[in-house]
């Protein structure tokens, strides 16, 4: 259920807008509906959030000493009581400052479980940009047509675009809290590949192994698995394996005497010459050579 409260109070805008469970509070001053003039930054923090939208131009906010850079088509939001300072100039932006609370007598409007992940969004999403991709900006121009009209019922009409304009923060929101799990996810699970990729070519590596079977032990195409190979590693299935046994060669020859033939064949190389025209290649000396300075 949305329910709006409107008013003006000296150059002061206030609008009552209920999201049940939730109730924001919005206000605004002249800088609203005025391009502000240049002035001197200045250090300075509210008692409410502040949300800032920019239309023209390019600068930079500092926001609890986090320096943040902006562009057209764009927001941020300030958290309470966090210093900040706009660093700008040749920009045309708009903001206002709302504060919410939690009406936990309501029955109706958002779930439990939405009203926690709008909670949540709205703490994760206060010092960072984010990209306008629910028409934030052609709202506030709606705004300002119907503060300069004043036509019958433009308050309301105001009022009802403010909590557009909120429902569309808080989508913006939760989609920016959305992509941060699923990156997180696709770090544990590039981590997790990147473990079962490093056990399969450290326990396999001197066995004649192909693409199919790695493929197969993480449940995936071989078309995939090269994706995956490139992303992790910058390399294919076959450099990655050579690149293993190299590896597994150069601990032998320094770590033990066992003759380069042996080494050769232990790590999966039949022929001693493809061995030997591989190492060179990959460190730079032959066997003999690197066993020689290493010791």
């Amino acid at each position: 259920m949305v329910t709006h409260v409107m008013g003006r109070i000296k150059d002061q805008m206030y609008c009552e807008v209920k999201l049940e469970p939730f109730v924001f509070s919005v206000s605004t001053n002249d800088y609203f509906f005025v391009k502000p003039a240049g002035t001197r930054p200045m250090v300075h923090n509210h008692a409410s959030f502040e949300l800032h939208y920019i239309f023209e131009g390019r600068g930079s906010i500092s926001i609890n000493e986090k320096a943040l850079s902006y562009g057209p088509g764009t927001f941020y939001l300030i958290p309470p009581f966090a210093y900040h300072c706009d660093i700008s100039k040749d920009i045309r932006k708009y903001m206002f400052q709302f504060i919410y609370r939690k009406d936990d007598s309501s029955k109706t409007g958002f779930t439990p479980d939405e009203a926690a992940r709008i909670y949540a969004a709205i703490i994760k999403n206060t010092e960072r940009i984010i990209v306008d991709r629910y028409g934030i900006g052609p709202l506030i121009d709606d705004l300002h047509d119907e503060a300069s009209k004043k036509l019958t019922g433009y308050q309301f009409q105001l009022s009802n675009i403010f909590s557009r304009i909120i429902i569309c923060m808080l989508r913006a929101f939760i989609d920016e809290k959305e992509d941060d799990e699923l990156k997180e996810d696709q770090i544990i699970s590039d981590d997790k590949r990147r473990d079962e990729i490093d056990v399969f070519f450290g326990t396999n590596y001197y066995q004649p192994v192909t693409p199919a079977q790695l493929a197969k032990k993480l449940m995936v195409s071989t078309r995939q698995l090269s994706r995956i190979l490139q992303l992790l590693y910058d390399k294919s299935f076959k450099q990655k394996l050579v690149e293993t046994r190299i590896e597994a060669a150069k601990y032998l020859l320094q770590g033990t005497d066992m003759p380069v033939n042996e080494i050769c064949q232990y790590i999966g190389y039949e022929s001693a010459g493809w061995f030997y025209s591989v190492f060179k290649e990959m460190t730079g000396n032959t066997p003999d050579e690197f066993r020689k300075c290493k010791t």
